[in-house]
């Protein structure tokens, strides 16, 4: 729902704040060990305009993702527009 919140068509969907709140509580009910759930979060933060918030995010998503190339490839490019400020 996070992603549906921040990346909607649709401008009644969206809503930065919340797409934060509810992934950040389901990277906190992970443990912050899931790279899917911290991608997410990334992509939330970027989408509210944290970008520090979201590259600090989105490398520690990277870091989970190393055994799985291909997640860390999409992992990499989203971490290349943060580190340039667009969500």
């Amino acid at each position: 729902m996070s992603w549906v919140r921040a990346n909607a068509s649709e401008a009644r969907w969206r809503d930065g704040k919340e797409a934060v709140r509810l992934a950040e509580t389901a990277c906190e009910l992970a443990g912050r060990s899931d790279g899917n759930y911290l991608d997410t979060l990334a992509a939330q933060y970027a989408e509210d305009g944290r970008f520090v918030d979201a590259v600090r995010t989105a490398r520690r998503a990277m870091a989970l993702a190393e055994e799985n190339p291909e997640r860390a490839d999409e992992f990499r490019h989203r971490l290349s527009l943060y580190e340039e400020g667009k969500p």
